[in-house]
């Protein structure tokens, strides 16, 4: 097994010698390809896909996640997962991961998440990190008052605009297929989840069974 790091993929076609999985400086053959990006990146992507293939994988509503990921001097409530729905609070959980695996794994240190789920295209996938920063800031001060800026050791933001398909009435007619039109592609992510939540479990048991079923497509 490969793992190239770093190395972004910008498009991925099909010709009578395979498929060609295409970065910014190489390209590398294969006879299949498995995407787990989002549906609407894989429409993005493959522009071998049909017309009615690609149209549906970029008409799923996706929700997405903007993520302040903190270390800390101190704990703050002590719980692993806090969930919020005062709407005052611009965030949507409290999550101390190291009230669950120790603070030994974090040089003594507490890791705390504050997550916010949002529609895909919401303005706070553009807003600048500082203007985040501070808004959460102002939110963890209002749950936890002795809370304190110098008790921040280190402060890092992320976004995901695609992280899970949202359910809509008749949403299965509509869930992109594992086995794509083009030959030896496939796709496999979270609009792929029905009935069960984004959860490691949920996540595992798709990896799984998708896995089991591709394998078998591919038997001689």
């Amino acid at each position: 097994m490969v793992l190239r790091a770093g190395s972004a993929v910008t498009a991925i076609s099909r010709d009578r010698a395979g498929l060609s999985i295409f970065s910014a400086d190489q390209s590398i053959q294969c006879d299949r390809v498995l995407m787990t990006c989002a549906a609407p990146l894989a429409a993005l992507l493959c522009a071998d896909l049909g017309t009615g293939e690609r149209q549906a994988m970029r008409q799923l509503r996706y929700q997405g996640i903007v993520c302040v990921s903190m270390l800390l001097t101190r704990p703050l409530g002590g719980a692993y997962m806090t969930y919020i729905t005062d709407e005052r609070i611009p965030f949507t959980t409290v999550i101390e991961m190291s009230t669950l695996v120790g603070r030994d794994r974090f040089a003594g240190l507490h890791l705390v998440y504050l997550p916010k789920y949002v529609p895909a295209d919401d303005p706070i996938f553009e807003q600048d990190d500082t203007v985040v920063a501070a808004d959460f800031m102002a939110g963890l001060a209002r749950m936890f008052p002795d809370f304190l800026p110098s008790d921040i050791h280190a402060l890092r933001i992320s976004r995901t605009r695609h992280v899970l398909a949202v359910p809509t009435r008749n949403y299965q007619a509509q869930m992109p297929a594992m086995t794509t039109s083009v030959p030896g592609l496939f796709v496999v992510n979270s609009a792929q989840i029905v009935n069960a939540a984004l959860s490691v479990n949920d996540t595992t048991r798709l990896a799984h069974a998708s896995a089991d079923r591709l394998l078998a497509s591919a038997a001689p």
